[in-house]
Parts: structure tokens; C-alpha cells; sequence
């Protein structure tokens, strides 16, 4: 039971530090469609920078994920 909660709890962190991340880059990413739609040439940074906050997010929540997977694996049934 114990290895489950540790297992949750830290989904639960990945989530909450990976959440920022992925508005972060949802907010970029729709800046760059629009300017894209302006036809400026913003279009190719702020799609960078769109991209790397959502790799951000997504590599955040796998390690948080991956820490809690093998403290969880050491922890006893008892």
C-alpha cells in the first residue's frame, strides 16, 4: 500500500510542476499561430519557444515520474 501512495504522490508533483510548463507553451504557441496569421516573422521563435516549454513540461513530469517509480520499488509491503 505504501509503494502506491509513493507512487501517487509524486505523479501528483510531476503534474503540479509539469502544469505551468504546459500553459506556458500553450500560451506560445497560440502567440506564434496568431503571429503567423499576421504573416510577422515572430512566427518561428515563439513556435520555438512553444516547443520547448511543452518538452519542458513532459521531461518534468517523466522524471518526477521515473524518482517515484523506483523509491516506490524499494519500498516495502509491509
Amino acid at each position: 500500500m505504501r509503494a502506491n501512495r509513493i507512487k501517487r504522490g509524486f505523479h501528483r508533483l510531476g503534474m503540479v510542476v509539469a502544469l505551468p510548463c504546459l500553459v506556458i507553451a500553450v500560451i506560445a504557441l497560440a502567440m506564434g499561430f496568431y503571429n503567423w496569421w499576421q504573416v510577422s516573422s515572430n512566427f518561428y521563435v515563439n513556435l520555438r519557444i512553444g516547443l520547448q516549454w511543452l518538452a519542458g513540461g513532459i521531461t518534468w513530469y517523466a522524471v518526477a515520474w521515473a524518482i517515484g517509480w523506483v523509491i516506490a520499488g524499494f519500498a516495502s509491503d509491509d
